[in-house]
């Protein structure tokens, strides 16, 4: 039977727009984020002329974007791996790009905390239907909701419908603490589905002192837990789970929001990443690493640029 889990996570950017002096940025990715934890971290906005510096943009993550080694095959929006690199897709936002967020603030949220709405009701409605989905009972609602896809559609992420539940979530935040809204928090709510992979116990005779000493010892329980290890695999794989990604890098997320939510082409992040700190940069690799932020986050619909439009007609 699955257990299903849920989690959210949080991030802090200043309203300011700008780093603060003399503090050097702070992401979500510092820590590894835990079952019944809010992440919450301060990350410094980076002027669009420095994004690429080595201090703005760490060039390897410290830590996997999955809990274990292994994640179902495909499980999209209920994934791990899929939701621990969303928040940093939402923290290379607040850095890079933070007037996404600024445009919730200012243009969304007032109608959100005047309409009155029972949020409580909608969140908790039913199941197979996101709350984005269901503001339809009246005509507040359906404007707060034609608002929230204006806001996604002018930065290129009106197909996102996890980052229309996480506006909705992340507003709810503001509206009962302000405090989280001047330093413009958001909140990415986990529901985490589990495959049912038995944990098959690790069995070993003990050791016989008098007729082997421990390293022999060790020896034997190491060839022991290599096959056992092979087993197990062999087990996950059956059960459609693949391996994890153990690493990512920080700057392909980076690349990512200018070219998606920005609206940069490909040429113009390379040739900015050239003139600061990475000669050579060339727009092959900018979009190779495009692409694979969009398979992690699991977006599937990516902006065309104007070049590609015009192959299509």
């Amino acid at each position: 039977m699955s257990d299903r889990r849920k989690n959210s996570a949080s991030s802090r950017t200043p309203a300011s727009g700008k780093p603060e002096s003399g503090k050097k940025a702070k992401t979500g990715h510092s820590a590894k984020p835990r079952q019944g934890v809010v992440l919450v971290s301060k990350s410094n906005a980076v002027p669009l002329s420095d994004w690429h510096s080595p201090q703005a943009t760490p060039a390897r993550s410290e830590y996997p974007l999955a809990f274990g080694e292994y994640v179902p095959a495909n499980s999209s929006d209920s994934s791990d791996q899929v939701w621990r690199a969303r928040l940093v897709l939402l923290d290379a936002i607040s850095r890079v790009y933070p007037i996404f967020f600024e445009t919730l603030s200012k243009k969304v949220f007032p109608l959100y905390s005047r309409g009155g709405f029972d949020f409580e009701q909608i969140f908790a409605g039913r199941s197979g239907t996101s709350p984005y989905e269901r503001l339809t009972e009246d005509a507040k609602l359906i404007a707060l909701k034609t608002e929230l896809h204006e806001w996604t559609a002018r930065f290129n992420a009106d197909s996102a419908s996890w980052l229309l539940d996480a506006a909705l979530h992340t507003m709810r935040g503001w509206y009962g603490i302000p405090e989280r809204r001047n330093s413009l928090c958001w909140d990415l709510p986990l529901s985490r589905v589990i495959a049912p992979v038995p944990a098959i116990a690790f069995e070993c005779p003990g050791w016989e002192v008098q007729g082997l000493t421990f390293a022999e010892y060790r020896e034997f329980v190491d060839r022991q837990l290599v096959d056992y290890e092979k087993k197990i695999r062999k087990m996950a794989e059956s059960r459609g789970l693949v391996r994890s990604q153990r690493q990512f890098s920080q700057r392909n997320f980076d690349w990512f929001v200018l070219y998606q939510f920005a609206a940069w082409s490909s040429g113009k992040i390379a040739g900015e990443g050239s003139l600061q700190s990475e000669k050579g940069l060339d727009e092959s690799t900018v979009l190779k690493g495009i692409k694979t932020v969009a398979h992690l986050i699991s977006w599937n619909d990516l902006r065309k640029t104007h070049q590609q439009n015009r192959k299509t007609h």
